[in-house]
């Protein structure tokens, strides 16, 4: 097949002419094909128009079409100007408050540091503060603000959700529960539950209104709304999260939860469970019973039983990190360091096994799969990747892509590979 340029002149008239569209006839088409070719109907050749001028653009307009296609998996080497989003909350931050209210002070340190805080109805968002700090992790501030108030916190990404304990200690563990069961559903509804986006809403609004007009964005109704007692909030604004990680931050503030009904259409707003927990397996490898039992020291309140050359770990969505996260470096530094390379990734509700080829030639690695060692292991790369990291290292950009994947990896910059392998072997 022969390519040319969309703005290569044929010669006589066309159809093809228009206000995006070059006039043009292929260099290997003879004279006499070429008019019995525009004497197909108006929409066949309009249609073919298109493709034919899709396949006759320029190699760089080519290359744009492209870039826009895998946007979401786009690579933004920037400047270390600022803090990755996910190390976000480790950054150094100043404080000085006298007496003043936790909301007006969450609400302005939040904005000062380019965070998000949501305080839970439960709080007493008129508690004075008395805090005093120079140069200390932005965390730091904010766990320390939260207990002058009788709260704890749960981190979601750059937002941090103060609540009473009973809420914190279920709240990311109900949001992967709610999402592992969107990851079954029918696509359309599945892309619509997991899509990111940012929310706003003004003073006096009403958890049930939010909750309806969230539920619609999926074209769901919704079931048993009246469990949700009236009640008017303050202003608020969330980062891009996925839909059900912000009903679930609105539901979590009444110790409720919710289900979808595929056939009837709706969200079934339901109490949410006293106990939660979500179970993950992964492999055991060389030593099961050593590995296990180690784990049970690292997360003595999980439930971690060993399955033939698997082990099943039943706990809270922190438990399970700790057991796939490696242990950072005491000596290892928060921050890049200065001319260090950092990135920016993006991906939503796509498997594994397309984020990786992608990524690693955006890196400019080759990908090296032990594809023996997942078969035996019956490790897939099925794993759906939610993942939402800016300006991170390379290793933090990795760590972030294969937690709870049951995948372990090494990179080499010096011979441009990544090795993929299950954990543990």
């Amino acid at each position: 097949m022969t390519f040319h340029p969309a703005n290569q002149k044929a010669r006589g008239p066309s159809i093809f002419t228009g206000p995006w569209l070059g006039t043009h006839r292929r260099p290997s088409m003879p004279r006499r094909r070429h008019r019995e070719f525009t004497r197909i109907s108006r929409n066949a050749k309009h249609a073919i128009g298109l493709f034919r001028h899709f396949f006759c653009l320029p190699c760089r307009r080519i290359a744009r079409v492209i870039l826009v296609a895998v946007l979401v998996l786009s690579i933004d080497r920037a400047a270390p100007c600022r803090a990755a989003e996910a190390a976000a909350w480790r950054q150094p931050a100043s404080v000085t408050w006298g007496g003043v209210p936790l909301r007006d002070s969450m609400r302005r340190f939040a904005d000062s540091q380019s965070l998000f805080v949501i305080v839970d109805r439960r709080v007493d968002p008129g508690h004075k503060l008395e805090l005093s700090a120079a140069q200390v992790p932005a965390r730091e501030i904010v766990l320390a603000a939260a207990k002058q108030a009788g709260a704890e916190v749960s981190f979601v990404g750059p937002l941090a959700y103060l609540g009473p304990d009973s809420s914190c200690r279920r709240l990311a563990t109900t949001a992967a529960l709610r999402t592992q069961e969107a990851q079954r559903l029918p696509t359309e509804l599945r892309k619509a539950l997991l899509a990111r986006g940012a929310w706003t809403w003004d003073d006096y609004a009403t958890p049930r209104d939010l909750v309806e007009a969230s539920a619609k964005e999926a074209d769901l109704t919704v079931a048993a709304l009246e469990l949700i007692p009236h009640d008017l909030w303050a202003g608020a604004q969330l980062p891009p999260l996925t839909l059900v990680a912000r009903l679930t931050i609105i539901l979590a503030q009444f110790d409720l939860t919710f289900r979808v009904d595929v056939e009837g259409k709706s969200l079934v707003i339901e109490p949410l469970p006293e106990h939660v927990t979500i179970e993950k397996d992964y492999p055991a490898g060389a030593n099961a019973q050593q590995r296990a039992e180690a784990w049970r020291k690292r997360a003595p309140e999980a439930e971690i039983e060993v399955r033939g050359q698997r082990i099943a770990v039943r706990g809270t969505i922190e438990e399970h990190e700790s057991l796939t996260t490696p242990d950072k470096p005491a000596n290892k530094p928060d921050d890049p360091a200065p001319g260090v390379q950092v990135y920016t990734l993006t991906v939503s509700g796509k498997p594994l096994s397309a984020v990786l080829p992608q990524l690693a030639k955006q890196l400019q690695l080759e990908l090296k799969l032990d594809e023996a060692a997942l078969q035996a292991r019956g490790v897939t790369l099925d794993h759906i990747v939610e993942l939402q990291v800016k300006e991170a290292t390379l290793k933090e950009l990795l760590d972030e892509l294969f937690k709870n994947s049951g995948l372990e990896y090494q990179f080499d910059l010096e011979k441009k590979t990544l090795e993929v392998r299950p954990f543990g072997e």
